[in-house]
């Protein structure tokens, strides 16, 4: 710990008991009381200061801040070596890692935005372990895409994309189908695993994977954390509204520049409800657009950092909203039926095998306003929704179910 009010003459000036990259050159040590004084670390202190704060905000973010950034591009800059993030993380071969070449499984998740190249995999796939990847959306078997929508091109080989334009993308994306093809065909020790049934399905008819072993287990969610607790208390907690219905949604400022999260539509929705009856509440900071776009008072909750204080939020919410027009497996419908609040969706994806229509739910038809305003009214009028929201969680999503299913998919017993 630092030692910076101590009066002796013999402390670190940095306030740190030094131990290593001492100097030993006379013209930069005071000695005195037998100790070595040195000021040559001083740089390294610095850089390990900034390394302390860049993994602390990843611990505590999942991601890198502005600050986080702007200190690994000044060490790195310092040392003369690249400071481009992706590039530093494509050049890990996390093949030679001790810890991947002993394991007995590996499972690979979401491995985009330079985490792991298809080449990565394929010298994971070469350690001759059983290596389960659990898709997160279409990105596995597809040239490039994370969701094809009406496109089946997957299904034989991806040329002439239609969600591209220019020549020499459509080119990467049947180059990266064809490497795709050709490396995991080779390895039989790759399985694949998806949450939801239209992934599933997806699966068994690509041409990647309809010769893998393919098994559905689904995403798991923590009951013991994401529970009913008291709505009005909940509401009270976060300072919202205990006479109005809450409309709990996200997304507010990444999601209106991405049409696939369905912005448009739950606007509009919210435009054709009785407007005094309601209240939205935001995931995310304050969003000027967002609160003259719709009619009802808007509460931005902010950024929340722990799950604890977003199981209190879904608690708080009358229903929860989710408009996308594509997605896998939604965790925050699980987290937010777990908690006894009706989710209000539309119908595609693997959507559906978490709401039961008019039951711990509503499924709109797609891209229809109109059915998901029809469905956020349903969902704020069942009084006695909660405990069937909890129990379809239950049933089939705790986390004792699932990591059972997994298990026995490890000692081939699925």
């Amino acid at each position: 710990y630092p030692k910076i009010l101590e009066q002796t003459n013999d402390r670190c000036p940095t306030g740190y008991t030094v131990r290593k990259f001492l100097t030993y050159d006379p013209a930069q040590v005071v000695i005195g009381s037998g100790a070595v004084n040195t000021y040559g670390c001083l740089l390294f202190r610095s850089v390990e200061a900034n390394l302390n704060y860049i993994e602390a905000c990843y611990e505590k973010n999942g991601s890198l801040d502005a600050k986080a950034i702007k200190y690994w591009k000044e060490i790195r800059s310092r040392a003369g070596v690249s400071d481009n993030i992706d590039m530093t993380i494509a050049a890990t071969d996390l093949s030679k890692e001790n810890d991947i070449r002993e394991a007995d499984f590996i499972y690979l998740h979401w491995i985009n935005m330079g985490m792991l190249s298809i080449y990565d995999v394929e010298r994971i796939l070469k350690l001759g372990r059983p290596v389960f990847w659990f898709m997160h959306d279409m990105w596995p078997l597809t040239g490039g895409c994370h969701h094809a929508f009406d496109c089946t091109k997957y299904l034989e080989k991806c040329i002439d994309c239609p969600l591209l334009h220019r020549k020499r993308d459509m080119l990467f994306c049947k180059f990266q189908f064809e490497e795709k093809y050709r490396i995991f065909s080779k390895y039989s020790n790759l399985k694949i695993i998806a949450p939801s049934t239209w992934l599933f399905h997806l699966a068994s008819t690509s041409l990647l994977f309809k010769n893998k072993q393919l098994i559905h287990i689904p995403n798991l969610c923590d009951i013991n954390i994401f529970k009913p607790m008291g709505k009005g208390w909940a509401k009270r907690l976060f300072n919202l509204s205990e006479s109005k219905k809450l409309i709990l949604f996200g997304a507010a400022t990444g999601g209106m520049g991405n049409i696939y999260k369905g912005w448009e539509y739950l606007q509009k929705a919210i435009l054709h409800l009785s407007t005094s009856s309601y209240e939205a509440v935001i995931f995310g900071e304050y969003n000027k657009t967002v609160e003259k776009q719709l009619p009802i008072k808007c509460n931005f909750i902010g950024k929340l950092y722990d799950e604890y204080s977003l199981s209190v939020l879904y608690n708080a919410a009358d229903v929860f909203v989710t408009p996308s027009l594509a997605d896998n497996f939604p965790n925050t419908i699980l987290e937010s039926l777990s908690c006894g609040t009706p989710v209000v969706a539309f119908n595609v994806g693997g959507i559906p095998d978490l709401i039961m229509h008019k039951s711990n739910g509503y499924l709109a038809h797609y891209k229809d306003c109109e059915d998901l305003k029809k469905g956020i009214e349903w969902c704020v009028s069942q009084y006695s929704i909660q405990e069937v929201c909890r129990s379809s969680i239950i049933k089939k999503y705790s986390p004792s179910l699932i990591i059972e299913k997994h298990k026995k998919l490890m000692y081939g017993k699925i």
